[in-house]
């Protein structure tokens, strides 16, 4: 091959790369925050063998599993109603600038998010649930045996639709879009929208921007700043200003048309490092307004650590004295529940805190959302009976099905009462209102439906 035909062959080469690569070059990156899908960090083909979380070997002792309790974040979902709004106002903007040609599939688009399926599961998170049912199932399947299992959703309805399609898979029953059939979680959002029922923390920093001032810092910082002028003038050539609104509007369409159909044309708009940036924002959004930026983020989680060890107690108890007794209990939640809790076990907790002047020296911090807080991302102790005595039970820790040293203990296998100890006032001490300054109770009986 001379040369002139080797030139013109890598040319096409390259052209070919650059109009295929953008669709799909972040495909399976962990790089999406809290929208990147569950199963892009695990093998959703993974073998799990049979009771193979059962028992584990302690000291020279084989230790079972007697109890499982799970926190799970829904499955993913479509973007909410506003999302959906700005992009029909947004691309009719973008179709009409001289640039649009530069861009071709701006005069195709079709949404494929319809406006009544907003926040809804997706057929991704629907997948995500059934097959996490399936590999809880598999792992506990002695323990985890009909009639011995409990489920916990909030209102919405992609957390109860969670719970049903999760249920399935650890039933061992077909996948099925009709869930009428499966078993209704009981609604309680005291102890999973904690965030959503505490005046105190809506004042203070749900609703106060000041509280997550790092957040808008960075936007206009240079790396932020810089970004969104790169990516604007990448878009309109300069014809229009896109507003952060904008761009983060089309980056979300990005990650979820990404999530659920492999790729998006809108990801032809951003680079890698561009990614990197949003994500670092998403980040310190979540670190002030959720986790470790307010201590009251993690106290107001104190009416899920109630109930757990209440639950944990409850199965010590039963399987002492050979009574029947509820063996696994699973919880749907949202990010905002799952995120505080890991903050309240000190969990994925950076030497410094997040900044917006910090990026650069942040790039391998341990807080990433696209990696403990996915779609689908959840929590879960497995207690393990080791003996006949009380001093005999341990706890060990799962993060999205991985163990995790808890650094209450420093270990992977942590006694059960040296834990309850450790987080003794959230247990005994719990005084919702009293923490949220709420006038009336807002922790009635948890009802069913």
């Amino acid at each position: 091959m001379d040369s002139v035909v080797l030139q013109v062959f890598l040319v096409i080469c390259v052209s070919l790369t650059a109009a295929t690569q953008g669709a799909s070059k972040f495909y399976g990156k962990l790089l999406f925050g809290t929208k990147t899908p569950y199963f892009w960090a695990r093998d959703a083909n993974e073998a799990i063998a049979a009771d193979s979380g059962m028992t584990i070997t302690h000291n020279g002792q084989t230790c079972k599993a007697i109890y499982v309790d799970a926190l799970l974040r829904h499955g993913a979902r479509y973007p909410t109603s506003g999302y959906i709004v700005d992009m029909q106002s947004l691309l009719p903007k973008l179709q009409g600038l001289p640039s649009a040609s530069q861009h071709p599939f701006l005069s195709t688009w079709v949404d494929k998010f319809p406006m009544n399926l907003n926040s809804q599961l997706s057929s991704l998170g629907r997948n995500e649930q059934y097959t996490l049912g399936k590999r809880f199932g598999s792992r506990f399947r002695s323990l985890l045996q009909p009639n011995r299992t409990q489920y916990y959703a909030t209102f919405k309805k992609r957390t109860q639709d969670s719970s049903k399609l999760f249920e399935q898979g650890l039933t061992g029953r077909q996948m099925s879009e009709d869930l009428t059939n499966g078993t209704q979680p009981t609604i309680d959002n005291i102890m999973l929208r904690f965030f959503d029922n505490c005046k105190e923390y809506s004042i203070h920093v749900l609703n106060n921007d000041t509280a997550y001032e790092e957040y808008f810092k960075f936007q206009r910082g240079p790396e932020f700043s810089a970004m969104i002028k790169t990516v604007s003038d990448r878009i309109t050539d300069g014809n229009m200003n896109l507003t952060i609104s904008d761009v983060l509007s089309i980056y979300q369409y990005c990650e979820l048309e990404t999530g659920m159909f492999n790729s998006s044309d809108w990801c032809t708009l951003f680079t890698e490092e561009d990614a990197e940036v949003i994500e670092y924002q998403i980040d310190l959004y979540n670190y002030w307004r959720k986790t470790y930026g307010h201590a009251i983020n993690s106290e107001i989680t104190c009416p899920m650590f109630v109930d757990v060890f209440k639950k944990m107690d409850e199965a010590i108890e039963a399987e002492r004295h050979g009574h029947s007794y509820t063996t696994g209990t699973f919880r749907f939640g949202h990010a905002e529940t799952l995120l505080p809790i890991f903050s309240a076990l000190s969990l994925f907790h950076d030497a410094t805190p997040l900044l917006a002047s910090n990026y650069n020296s942040h790039r391998n911090r341990t807080f990433r959302t696209s990696k403990i807080s996915p779609f689908s991302g959840n929590i879960y102790p497995v207690l393990y009976k080791c003996g006949d005595g009380l001093g005999d039970i341990y706890v060990k820790m799962f993060v999205n099905e991985a163990e995790t040293p808890l650094p209450a203990c420093g270990n992977k296998l942590c006694p059960y009462y040296l834990l309850k100890s450790v987080y003794t006032d959230a247990i005994n001490n719990c005084r919702f209102d009293t923490l949220c300054h709420n006038v009336h109770s807002t922790m009635p009986a948890p009802v069913v439906g």
